[in-house]
């Protein structure tokens, strides 16, 4: 609140942020906020000894990297993609100033939800019936349906893998669509490569191992030659 008799302000409410740090899980918000109620401090009144008051204290709540932060009508307020990264989700009140008749006004409160994003380590990436399924099976615990007909898995698929020393990959499987469906091995590392600058450029720049899969049919020998012929001389690329 302001001092009308010495034109004194009133400090700012505090600010409520959302701040990315790597480490914490969304059980661990909800259990040091049970009520789901994040509040920041009130500011200092003005006074005879601070004419103008002191902002009241953020609130800083701490979430998952890979958070996006909507409204409960959906509306993105924002997304935490890298530690440290920050997100204003409230503000808080003027402090009482003579435009307000010295009197404080309300600060921000709003509803918002946090969403953790699928995050993997590891991606398989392939078209329809490629044996992205089986490979994730045989690499992690995960228990996707598997069949000979394409676009059997119509989501994502998770996969997680744990290394004597606690280390853990994640693995996300997913495809790609096309209207080619008879190809050469070369033709779709060609496609998948184009596929992937399309729908996102970086992806090219992150490092990459090419799969060759279904060696027990008939002739995947002489395609595999053909397909190690092509890459060594790289044509096309």
């Amino acid at each position: 609140m302001g001092l009308p008799r010495l034109g004194g302000h009133g400090g700012n409410g505090g600010d409520v942020w959302v701040v990315a740090k790597k480490g914490t899980t969304l059980k661990q918000i909800k259990d040091k906020h049970p009520n789901k109620r994040f509040t920041a401090h009130v500011g200092s009144n003005s006074s005879i000894h601070a004419l103008r008051g002191a902002k009241g204290e953020d609130t800083q709540v701490f979430a998952p990297v890979g958070i996006s932060v909507t409204t409960d009508d959906g509306k993105i307020l924002g997304e935490l993609n890298c530690e440290e990264d920050r997100l204003l989700v409230a503000k808080g009140g003027h402090g009482g100033t003579l435009h307000s008749g010295f009197l404080p006004s309300k600060g921000q409160s709003r509803q918002i939800r946090l969403d953790l994003k699928l995050i993997a380590d590891l991606g398989l990436v392939g078209f329809p019936n490629a044996g992205k399924s089986s490979l994730l099976t045989a690499l992690s615990h995960a228990k996707p349906k598997i069949a000979s007909y394409p676009f059997t898995t119509l989501r994502p698929e998770i996969g997680k893998i744990m290394y004597d020393d606690h280390k853990q990959v994640d693995i996300c499987g997913f495809q790609l669509a096309s209207n080619t469906p008879f190809r050469s091995a070369f033709e779709t590392v060609l496609l998948l490569t184009k596929e992937l600058e399309l729908y996102k450029e970086e992806l090219l720049g992150k490092p990459a191992i090419l799969v060759i899969n279904k060696m027990d049919l008939p002739e995947a020998q002489g395609h595999l030659r053909e397909l190690e012929a092509h890459l060594e001389n790289q044509e096309g690329i």
